[in-house]
């Protein structure tokens, strides 16, 4: 073969060839804000190592452009956008106003945002506020045939920047997540706090969380009558299930209705609750896909109507390919003092296999029973479960009083486990920056941050959990049908009155716990 006719992949001239330039792109960002007479806005980046403060072009009242070439290949564009107070200037600011040393510059709330080369962005920042306020609404219901109290929690961004729209998170059990004297037992989520930090720090999606306080709380979470196997088959039978799907329609068809007309929404709503509000919750989700995305289930009262669940479940996973598309995800939780843990894993690896093609296929082996033919413990099923999906992440407190712990997270489903955690609000405060965090991660801001600012948050919340405990700060209310002890720890949390009526001897230890440290205070299924 002749040199001419010598493949050009093996000529010997070609192998100090310069390689061919990559493609220049152009990556755009537009910055949607209103900032008032004598501001600027710009932003800084990595690009020139965050020395220069890069104007951007004004293209509308709200909107700001800034545009900057880069390789194809290149790295990641980090930026913050900066809003530039003129001091010396009487008039509008400009891009032709050159910063001088009067100038101040304000950075944007939260962390840093992230662009791929060549991509198009449009943000919609904030730079002053750190606090989001609470309404309350009434809201009246033709489905149902009463009023409802609904309370409405509004992100920091939400009465400065009027050019935004939010996603909306619907949450049950309103009355226990913001304030102690509407609670039933003077514990709350701490959801406003938790979202203020979560907003605050960038890591999140801003969201409007609709709390809605129920009325005959058993009748609208559960779908149908429990069964009579489940350990509160007795307590139900004055308020049995049912009205699961009225509930929904409710939600549905008024609640949201009247919240697109109030507030500034997206379409994107996704639903969250606890015990019978996390079985609502996934129900919703799983007969509902049109309605919400994502969805989340803390301590799903699962035993409930195991088989009814499980039933509907796989009828709709069957078919998930086509009703379900991307985006929709599901968060479960589950504390290892007998809240469940196990039907948990096993709802948790239906959804994941049904969502992901990937999904743990061996799974079911660590969810059967031992060789003696025992249950397994809570333990052994999470650090199974954990070891199946290749996250073994042991189960121990952080030095910032955590316990949470992450046993499965993949694109679409994620399992986390309380270790000491009782069926209780104050377990459930503790979990939910993890769920939210999950539920609503934001793409377009940088991530090395999220485990660091999870751990404080957690943190926070335990330590406020712990001096409430210590100092006996009573709640504002404490109903008649609720009693609670007040003694030194370890403390014991008491069975409901009713229970109290009808048996001495408390059997269900969803109720009655002892243990140093720990506090399960009138927890509500």
């Amino acid at each position: 073969m002749s040199s001419s006719s010598t493949p050009k992949r093996f000529n010997n001239k070609n192998k100090n060839a310069t390689p061919a330039p990559t493609a220049t792109v152009v990556t755009e960002i537009r910055i949607h804000y209103p900032p008032g007479p004598n501001y600027a806005v710009g932003m800084r980046c990595s690009k020139d190592s965050w020395a220069t403060f890069h104007y951007a072009t004004k293209s509308h009242d709200t909107e700001w452009i800034y545009k900057v070439s880069s390789q194809r290949d290149g790295p990641m564009l980090e930026f913050k956008p900066v809003l530039l107070e003129h001091i010396r200037s009487s008039g509008s600011a400009t891009s032709s106003s050159n910063p001088d040393d009067d100038d101040v510059e304000i950075y944007a709330v939260g962390g840093n945002y992230v662009a791929k080369p060549g991509e198009s962005m449009d943000i919609y920042p904030w730079f002053f506020s750190m606090h989001g306020s609470i309404q309350s609404l009434d809201v009246h219901s033709n489905i149902l045939n009463d009023d409802r109290e609904v309370l409405v929690y509004l992100p920091p961004s939400y009465n400065e920047n009027f050019s935004k729209q939010y996603p909306v998170l619907i949450m049950h059990d309103g009355h226990n997540l913001f304030y102690e004297e509407k609670s039933y037992c003077g514990r709350i989520w701490k959801i406003s706090d938790t979202m203020d930090e979560l907003c605050t720090s960038g890591i999140i999606k801003e969201a409007i969380v609709v709390g809605i306080c129920p009325k005959r709380r058993f009748y609208e979470y559960l779908p149908s009558v429990p069964e009579k196997s489940f350990p509160n088959h007795r307590k139900l039978k004055k308020s049995p299930g049912g009205g699961a799907d009225k509930y929904l329609d409710f939600i549905g068809k008024e609640l949201r209705k009247s919240l697109v007309s109030r507030y500034r929404t997206l379409p994107d709503f996704s639903i969250l609750g606890s015990s019978y509000g996390g079985i609502i919750s996934l129900y919703a989700w799983l007969t509902r896909p049109g309605e919400y995305t994502k969805c989340g289930c803390y301590s799903a009262s699962l035993r409930w109507h195991e088989k009814e669940m499980f039933r509907i479940a796989e009828n709709v996973l069957g078919q998930m390919s086509r009703t379900h598309q991307d985006g929709h995800e599901v968060y479960f939780d589950a504390g290892t003092e007998n809240d469940q843990v196990y039907v948990t894993a096993k709802m948790a690896e239906l959804v994941e296999k049904a969502l992901s093609s990937s999904g743990p296929k061996d799974v079911p082996a660590p969810l059967a029973k031992r060789e003696d033919g025992k249950k397994r413990s809570a333990y052994e099923i999470v650090h199974d479960l954990a070891r199946a999906c290749g996250t073994s992440t042991p189960i121990k407190k952080d030095a910032g009083g955590s316990s949470v712990s992450t046993v499965m997270s993949s694109g679409r489903v994620m399992v986390n486990i309380g270790q000491g955690h009782y069926h209780c609000e104050d377990a459930w405060a503790e979990r939910t920056p993890h769920a939210i965090a999950y539920l609503l991660r934001d793409s377009q801001r940088e991530t090395r941050w999220v485990d660091d600012v999870l751990a404080r948050i957690t943190s926070r919340i335990v330590q406020e959990q712990r001096y409430e405990r210590e100092m006996r700060i009573k709640p504002a209310v404490v109903p008649d049908v609720r009693k609670y002890s007040l003694m030194a720890t370890p403390i014991l949390a008491l069975p409901s009155f009713q229970q109290q009526q009808q048996k001495k001897n408390v059997k269900d230890e969803t109720f009655l716990h002892e243990q140093p440290g720990m506090i399960a205070v009138g927890a509500q299924m």
